[in-house]
């Protein structure tokens, strides 16, 4: 018997070959017998068309079961499990099986087989198991507490213009090699887990030379392979593009790939996604095997393809059922003693809370159930449904995370957890989306349309429990609520609304000024505001100061100009400095004080730049420096827009920057240079 953790598997054939860690970071492979099947509803003749499947020569055994046909399916029928006796003859057979008379369609084709490995024998990623083999053959194994991962071995690679490979390893400094001899070394210092940049592009071109079996993955046994600039965009959380070179050094590399790794570990083990398979595809895609899980849990067949449509409703139904988040705007002005509350993960604790799910809304066993609010709707009390209980499991976990990180002291041991809980995130804030996904094989617009009312209910009651604690609402929108009043009542209020509603809602900061600046329009804007926190911070949303494609020199001014606006909070009071201050800036310029740097404008082009009607600036910087990313730096410069490297600071179109600072100030006092509140 031997305590080790499951890294990696992959299947081959009639094998599975799974990958093993020791805690002293020892490697070894073990491999299972196990054989891919699907399912073939055929209620009315299943021990008929078990019998003739059984025939197939590629069919290794045939067996009928009883199962939830459907996710919405209120009693179980018979269905034939075939059992393939090759991989490669797979979907040849399930194919064939379509025409036998009586087979109505076939399940559970498209899930891989690795993932109905892991879902049969109950097993996980990056879990600690007692193994016991013989001859190299898994015989058991037992789950044991979790404890920390055993050490990788991580190796980082990028390929140059001149067609060399840079290998590093965390045995050995970095060296420049061809791609045959780097596959020899990552192989001699026994790599765990392989970064690469664009590592699936270079490594699928030099796969035709056969010197890597497959495109991506494992090209070395059991090795997990992170293209870390694919995984970077799969991550909504993940640090802007800016603080990302466009030529990596190895060190980055490996300091990135680590972050990136504990993302992967934390993903893959919760949806039995292999480490390599999170890397590649989005967040929202992992509800898929989240789900898949859940069905199979519950003896419900995993259908290949989405068949459930919308029910039709009339336009006032539509006008009834299908809205929003609730908004509650706030005036335009300046407030003090507010506090910022969001409910932590509001939408799956809903879906959770209230069990909402394709075969829970509406069922045929609970009448009336637990009504939908606004609705004649009602939810199931009897079972729990494929969604909640998909997604129950990531809330739990990031709930750990969270708590962990509040007591965590160290601040990179919490920039660790922080990680992980965010990757978490990234599910949740899709779970909601994909419910009305039309490719999502679970999806279901009624039970969407549920969570936005429940959404809109909760807020609404949130506001009623404010007012009793004498606190009033500024701003609410879907699930944040901004409260003013005294300080002393903020705790207890967000203690109140966890006991009454169900859901816990945090108290994520609290100001001690904060400006609610008007529409373009002079009306009331949602998500525009910027304030100081009551740790001296700067908070803000919707103006230059968090926008990606600012430049510098606007953002630092903007930063700068909120201080002053509203260190004493009297913005109407601060406003000639302010102006005095975009006049140091407007000299600044002239004078050129500040870097080219500075200057630069970061955009991404989304179509052909001959696509565009009018001239844009990136499309027409692009066109001087075109590139793969269709990721444009640009300057302003007195010639029109240049691309950043072949811009000079003397060039630089003064009057464009003036405007952009001009601009910036503005949507700071846009609205409430005469309004003093609170």
């Amino acid at each position: 018997m031997t305590e080790a953790w499951l890294t990696n598997l992959s299947t081959r054939g009639r094998l599975v070959n799974l990958q093993f860690k020791t805690p002293t970071g020892q490697c070894f492979l073990l491999t299972d017998s196990f054989l891919p099947y699907f399912y073939a509803q055929c209620p009315d003749n299943a021990d008929q068309v078990a019998h003739i499947l059984s025939q197939h020569p590629d069919v290794e055994k045939t067996v009928v079961e009883s199962k939830y046909a459907t996710v919405q399916s209120s009693q179980k029928e018979f269905v034939v499990k075939v059992t393939v006796a090759s991989s490669k003859a797979f979907q040849k057979v399930a194919a064939d099986a379509l025409t036998i008379p009586g087979v109505k369609e076939t399940c559970e084709t498209s899930l891989p087989i690795y993932f109905k490995y892991i879902m049969d024998k109950r097993i996980s990623f990056f879990t600690r198991y007692d193994v016991k083999e013989k001859n190299g053959k898994l015989t058991s194994f037992e789950s044991l507490p979790d404890g920390d991962l055993p050490p990788f071995n991580t190796s980082a690679i990028y390929c140059r213009k001149s067609g060399k490979y840079v290998v590093a390893t965390s045995k050995s400094p970095a060296v420049e090699l061809t791609l045959a001899q780097a596959v020899w070394k990552l192989k001699n210092d026994q790599t765990d887990v392989l970064f690469s940049w664009d590592g699936d592009d270079f490594f699928q071109k030099e796969s035709a030379y056969g010197i890597f079996p497959t495109p991506n993955g494992c090209f070395v046994d059991g090795c997990i392979h992170l293209d870390l600039k694919i995984d970077h965009t799969r991550d909504i959380y993940a640090d802007p593009q800016e603080n990302v070179p466009n030529i990596p050094a190895l060190e980055f590399m490996m300091d990135l790939g680590r972050e990136r790794l504990s993302r992967v570990i934390e993903l893959s083990k919760i949806t039995g996604a292999k480490p390599d398979v999170v890397s590649r595809i989005a967040p929202g895609r992992l509800n898929t095997f989240l789900h898949a899980a859940a069905a199979k849990q519950n003896d419900i067949l995993v259908p290949d393809l989405k068949k459930m449509t919308e029910q039709p409703k009339s336009l006032q139904q539509l006008f009834e059922l299908d809205k929003g988040g609730t908004i509650y705007y706030p005036p335009p002005g300046v407030y003090h003693d507010v506090a910022k509350c969001d409910f932590s993960s509001m939408y799956p604790s809903i879906i959770v809370n209230y069990n909402l799910s394709p075969e829970t809304l509406n069922c045929e066993c609970c009448n009336p159930g637990q009504l939908v609010p606004q609705t004649p709707w009602h939810t199931c009390i009897r079972r729990t449904g494929v969604i909640p209980l998909g997604i129950l499991k990531v809330l739990l976990r990031r709930l750990e995370l969270k708590h962990l990180m509040k007591a965590e002291k160290d601040p990179a041991n919490r920039r660790a957890l922080d990680v992980r809980q965010k990757a978490l995130k990234n599910i949740l804030v899709t779970c909601f989306g994909y419910l009305g996904f039309n490719n999502f094989v679970f999806s279901n617009v009624e039970c969407k349309e549920a969570v936005m009312l429940y959404g809109r209910h909760i807020l609404e009651n949130t506001k009623l429990i404010a007012e009793k604690h004498g606190l009033d609402v500024i701003y609410g929108i879907v699930d944040s609520v901004f409260v003013q009043g005294p300080p002393e009542r903020f705790i207890p209020f967000t203690l109140d609304v966890k006991e009454q509603i169900g859901i816990e809602l945090d108290l994520d900061d609290t100001f001690s000024t904060i400006v609610f600046p008007a529409s373009a329009r002079e009306g009331r804007a949602a998500n525009r505001y910027y304030g100081l926190t009551t740790k001296d911070e700067i908070e803000a949303r919707g103006i230059c100061i968090r926008r990606s494609d600012s430049p510098k020199i606007v953002r630092q001014f903007q930063e700068e100009a909120i201080r002053t606006l509203i260190t004493d909070g009297q913005l109407f009071k601060n406003k000639t400095a302010a102006f005095q201050l975009l006049q140091s800036y407007f000299k600044g310029i002239q004078e050129r004080r500040y870097p080219l740097g500075w200057f630069a404008i970061t955009r991404n082009l989304r179509k052909n730049p001959s696509a565009y009607k009018v001239k844009v600036a990136h499309a027409e910087a692009f066109k001087l420096a075109p590139n793969a990313d269709g990721i444009v730096d640009f300057v302003f410069s007195v010639h029109g827009p240049l691309p950043y490297k072949m811009a000079r600071l003397d060039q630089l179109d003064v009057k464009q920057y003036h405007h952009l600072l001009s601009k910036s100030l503005a949507e700071l006092i846009q609205g409430v240079q005469p309004l003093i509140l609170g």
